[in-house]
């Protein structure tokens, strides 16, 4: 993920109505490619019970997803955007390009509620979805380029996100939880259920990429967190660890370790257990 589409900067409303986001300080003759919004499609809503699960396949752009929706209800929306040059030239082309764009909502397979996005290489929809509240079902979210963000219900039996390239934030999340990211950096904070010996192992594992993990002192789990290449493990200061020479591999136990497993693993970058 380039700098450009990560970290944008609101400069003018360009040609077609659409919102120009450039990545750098307006220059007036300089063209290169910026990234174009066009407009907010219409929020989705749906009707989905508190323990159906929900499935979101993305193929470019960001995924929020959070818990703000009402009872029984499942809220989508989503913003278009293309990369184009910046000139009138590439106004026309983004705007050709994210007409392309899809958002559908339909039921799927056992009560489950499915969100798809489409998109292409310079072109997708960011997108917004609010869960009901309480929410008792699980998540899976496909993404394969973009960020993911999951402000958890701690409640819910688990989730699994799939990204391919794209930084993954999970909050308060609880019970099984899956997470495998491409090239990815993962900051994950749980609930203290975490791992639960009834909900299966949880894994949190990127192929390239830092991880950042909060774990309650209250939660009772046993963690294996390794690292390949040149990067290291390290624990909180409090927590129980037994260090593998080189400091690439690690067994660490909170609580008392017995009730849930949670595997923690980089092929390239640093893992770091923070203080909850």
């Amino acid at each position: 993920m380039t700098t450009k589409e990560r970290f944008p900067l609101l400069c003018a409303r360009g040609a077609l109505g659409l919102v120009v986001l450039v990545s750098a300080a307006c220059s007036g003759n300089t063209v290169g490619e910026i990234r174009y919004r066009g407009m907010p499609l219409d929020t989705m809503p749906g009707t989905v019970g508190q323990k159906a699960d929900v499935i979101i396949n993305s193929q470019n752009g960001g995924v929020f997803v959070d818990t703000a929706a009402g009872s029984g209800t499942v809220g989508v929306s989503a913003v278009p955007f293309a990369i184009a040059s910046a000139d009138a030239a590439g106004a026309s082309a983004a705007a050709a390009a994210m007409s392309q764009a899809t958002l559908t909502f339909s039921p799927a397979a056992n009560s489950a509620i499915q969100v798809d996005s489409t998109g292409g290489d310079d072109y997708g929809l960011d997108l917004v979805v609010h869960l009901p509240s309480p929410f008792h079902g699980k998540l899976l979210v496909n993404a394969q380029h973009g960020n993911v963000t999951y402000l958890a219900s701690a409640a819910a039996p688990g989730a699994t996100i799939n990204v391919g390239v794209g930084d993954i934030d999970v909050e308060n999340a609880g019970n099984q939880l899956i997470i495998q990211g491409g090239v990815s950096n993962i900051v994950f904070v749980t609930a203290g259920t975490v791992g639960d010996a009834d909900t299966g192992t949880s894994s949190i594992k990127t192929n390239e990429g830092n991880i950042t993990a909060r774990i309650p002192d209250a939660s009772s789990l046993t963690i294996h967190a390794w690292t390949g290449g040149d990067g290291i493990v390290r624990p909180e200061a409090n927590q129980v660890a037994t260090l593998a020479p080189g400091d690439q591999d690690a067994q660490i136990i909170v609580g008392d370790g017995m009730s849930g497993t949670l595997d923690v693993a980089t092929g390239k970058g640093d893992i770091f257990f923070l203080r909850p």
